[in-house]
């Protein structure tokens, strides 16, 4: 009879080891989830400074529109009553950082108050309305309320309407650099010809 050979001792098993794409995967999912949670926070107040933006130049918009009906911009006391026939919409009165209905944020520079804005001034670097430390209604001052923090979390700005209804976000120390008065435009030089490139 034959002599059985002897079974050879099992080999350890090894343990399976994990796969790199699954934990790729779980990481991934777990990043995604994450900025998930944070992205509405994130978005919301991205979308508060693009409306605030926004409601600024549609008032400044408006107050150009005064002006050209009555030939003075309105009366810094009354600046959102008089200008709001012909901004149409009450909320763009109030900033969006605010929920409660007496509260505003923007305000009127004073230097322009009754002033026509048809005249020959550079418009274009006089402020008109801006984020302001005030949040009452008709709020107005010689640009001294100006924001000294930003009050959208998202954006490191305060944002200033100007006198020819553009606005634009400036960082703070920029912003409080802006002169409230009109200035005249300055005349732009003749260009001349050099005295070499003249034909004789």
């Amino acid at each position: 009879m034959d002599t059985p050979y002897p079974r050879r001792p099992k080999a350890p098993q090894k343990r399976p080891k994990p796969n790199s794409v699954v934990l790729a995967g779980g990481v991934s999912a777990l990043v995604l989830f994450v900025l998930a949670v944070m992205a509405p926070v994130h978005t919301g107040h991205n979308a508060m400074g693009t409306a605030c933006l926004s409601r600024i130049k549609q008032l400044s918009l408006g107050m150009l529109l005064y002006n050209s009906d009555h030939e003075g911009a309105p009366a810094a006391d009354h600046w959102m009553d008089l200008s709001q026939p012909y901004t149409k919409d009450s909320t763009l009165y109030h900033c969006p950082a605010f929920n409660e209905p007496g509260r505003y944020g923007y305000a009127m520079n004073d230097n322009l108050s009754g002033v026509d804005l048809e005249g020959s001034m550079d418009w274009a670097k006089v402020p008109m309305v801006y984020e302001s430390l005030q949040d009452g209604k008709n709020a107005h001052d010689r640009f001294t309320s100006l924001l000294q923090t930003p009050r959208h979390r998202s954006s490191d700005r305060v944002i200033v309407g100007f006198a020819d209804a553009h606005a634009k976000g400036y960082r703070v120390k920029d912003a409080v650099r802006l002169d409230p008065l009109p200035h005249p435009v300055k005349p732009t030089k003749p260009q001349t010809v050099p005295t070499h490139s003249r034909k004789r």
